[in-house]
């Protein structure tokens, strides 16, 4: 350890053992996570965990776009069409106007932009629970109060984001892990609320299945049971075949 880190570790061990508030000595922690470079938090710190989230999430690396037989399914109506994906993770396809309903490109979107790599931020992040056993892991939020995290085993298995417009909760209740030992969403919950009330505005069931083509980890199906609090429910499925990985530029 270099002389930098042994400093910054030194620092936030005294401000633990000095306070006699843990919430004080957890902050002082987390002030001393948040300068430090990607990759060496202390251990066990909030700043820590949410960088083994991140990093543990299967993304596409050097990835050269990929085209599929793509079928949509809306409860009963079905319509097929053929996916294009860019080496950029820009996407296109066709579908009729009637079928062409919004949550097929918001699904689309999801799938495909969270395999897009990335670099993980500077975590200024803080324990926001005291529940070390907690089955779905600890409660980490940014201080800025931009979102809230669930983290255990190094996996995100909760999401909570709020805003004065908005608020959404996304629960990975299954992954799916790869060969390499990353993972991918397979079983999930997303809720979205109303941001003044809290009040339950609709829920999304899905299930999410993976094929291994080459290297990459391509989607093969998507089906959701998305219900409403007006008792709206509808079935929305996708389904992917006949991959085909686009030649290195």
């Amino acid at each position: 350890m270099n002389k930098r880190n042994t400093i910054l570790l030194l620092a936030a061990l005294s401000a633990c053992l000095v306070s006699t508030n843990p919430l004080r000595a957890q902050d002082s922690i987390a002030d001393a996570a948040a300068s430090a470079p990607a990759g060496l938090y202390p251990a066990g710190s909030p700043a820590a965990m949410m960088l083994a989230g991140h990093n543990s999430r299967a993304v596409w690396e050097n990835f050269p776009g990929f085209t599929a037989d793509l079928v949509v399914i809306t409860d009963s109506a079905s319509h097929s069409t053929k996916l294009r994906v860019e080496s950029d993770f820009e996407y296109s396809y066709q579908l009729p106007a009637d079928a062409d309903e919004p949550w097929v490109d918001a699904k689309l979107r999801s799938v495909i932009s969270h395999r897009r790599p990335d670099d993980a931020p500077a975590y200024d992040v803080v324990f926001l629970d005291h529940n070390e056993t907690s089955p779905i892991g600890r409660l980490i939020g940014h201080r800025n109060g931009s979102g809230e995290f669930r983290i255990q085993d190094g996996v995100i298995r909760e999401v909570h984001r709020k805003s004065e417009t908005s608020w959404m909760e996304i629960t990975n209740v299954e992954q799916f892990k790869t060969t390499n030992g990353q993972f991918l969403p397979e079983t999930t919950s997303v809720t979205f609320r109303d941001p003044a009330t809290g009040n339950l505005k609709s829920n999304g069931s899905n299930r999410f299945t993976w094929t291994q083509i080459g290297d990459f980890y391509l989607p093969e199906s998507s089906f959701t049971v998305q219900v409403g609090v007006d008792g709206e429910r509808e079935i929305r499925e996708l389904h992917f075949s006949n991959h085909k990985l686009l030649p290195v530029e």
